[in-house]
């Protein structure tokens, strides 16, 4: 039996025809039921979306999992046989590949799903290593429910395909722009980035390390540092001690900047 979660407010609002009640609720609740009390309203609806027609079973399967900075969530090689889902915090997408450097090209941000690509894609073993950029909160479950469930709610196999296919091509399309830019160039690019999915009130604060910077980039920290400080001195990006802020005017001043580089530049798409 399938059932519907829906939580406003950090309130219920429970469906009334063939759903779990209420009280059947309070009597038992599932790891899901707990954290949407909990979550943020825009989280929580975006995890009660996706989990429409979950049935109990699957719900029930769930179970919380905190994750310190710096953690590895799933390892490239390993077996896929974990499915999390993010509810807060940061993830990174790490090439370790090579030994001397590290490339962390994609960031995710609630509500994500790891590990579905695998099935997906019929792959038995993870594909990208995955670390955690900040403290994170995950529901997880096996891979074998997740798919078992993919099977049977195409609402969710859909909303599912969707997500990927749009992380497959920004992915995509940024990775051939850094093959193409050059050091600052790479730099302002990913300034834009981190402006379009993290500002607040047109203000937009970064605590990363030049380390995180260059890992993000592919550059050098010499290469980083350089570009940075030669930003500063233009005064187009701020910095506020150890971090760098960005207003919406220092945004409009380097989408002009790769405008001026990237034909048909385009925004990410909204956080």
């Amino acid at each position: 039996m399938a059932f519907k979660i829906r939580c406003k407010r950090f309130k219920f609002k429970m469906p009334s025809e063939g759903h779990v009640s209420h009280d059947n609720e309070r009597r038992g609740m599932s790891a899901v039921d707990e954290v949407m009390l909990k979550l943020p309203d825009e989280t929580a609806s975006q995890l009660d979306e996706f989990l429409t027609y979950a049935p109990r079973w699957l719900v029930e399967s769930f179970r919380c999992v905190t994750m310190e900075k710096g953690q590895i969530l799933m390892r490239e090689g390993t077996p896929a046989d974990k499915v999390y889902i993010l509810l807060d915090g940061r993830v990174t997408a790490a090439d370790l590949r090579v030994e001397t450097a590290r490339y962390d090209y994609m960031t995710f941000y609630p509500i994500e799903i790891f590990g579905a690509m695998e099935f997906l894609a019929d792959l038995e073993t993870v594909q990208t290593t995955l670390v955690t950029a900040r403290k994170c909160l995950f529901l997880e479950t096996s891979a074998d429910r997740f798919e078992k469930w993919m099977h049977q709610d195409l609402h969710a196999l859909l909303m599912q395909t969707r997500s990927m296919t749009r992380y497959l091509l920004e992915q995509a399309k940024d990775t051939r722009l850094n093959l193409l830019l050059q050091g600052e160039e790479r730099v302002y690019l990913y300034l834009v980035r981190q402006y379009e999915k993290n500002s607040r009130d047109a203000m937009c604060v970064i605590t990363k390390s030049l380390e995180e910077i260059a890992n993000a980039t592919g550059l050098s920290l010499r290469t980083v540092n350089r570009s940075l400080a030669d930003m500063i001195e233009k005064e187009n990006v701020t910095r506020q001690g150890r971090k760098l802020s960005i207003n919406a005017d220092q945004y409009e001043i380097m989408r002009h900047i790769l405008d001026q580089k990237i034909y048909h530049f385009e925004c990410a798409d909204e956080k």
